[in-house]
């Protein structure tokens, strides 16, 4: 799969920030271009950046790291709107 385009992710970023969106990024840790993408993606849109440590694209394989990633997520959106 490959790195969308640096014009691609601001359009995008762009279209998340002025919808109000809150931002998830969650990825396996298995890839350095990956991981360095998210980063900068969750960075970007002042996003929440769990790492699953799963070694693999399939975080959802460790659930209780990714259901605690997503509870995580949740609280602290309701908690401040």
């Amino acid at each position: 799969m490959p790195i969308p385009k640096k014009e691609t992710l601001a359009r995008e970023l762009e279209t998340i920030e002025n919808a109000r969106i809150a931002l998830l990024v969650i990825t396996g840790a298995w890839s350095f271009a990956f991981e360095a993408s998210s980063d900068a993606i969750a960075a970007a849109a002042v996003g929440r950046r769990p790492v699953i440590q799963a070694g693999h694209h399939f975080p959802q394989i460790v659930p209780d790291e990714l259901n605690q990633g997503f509870a995580e997520f949740v609280q602290e959106r309701e908690a401040t709107g």
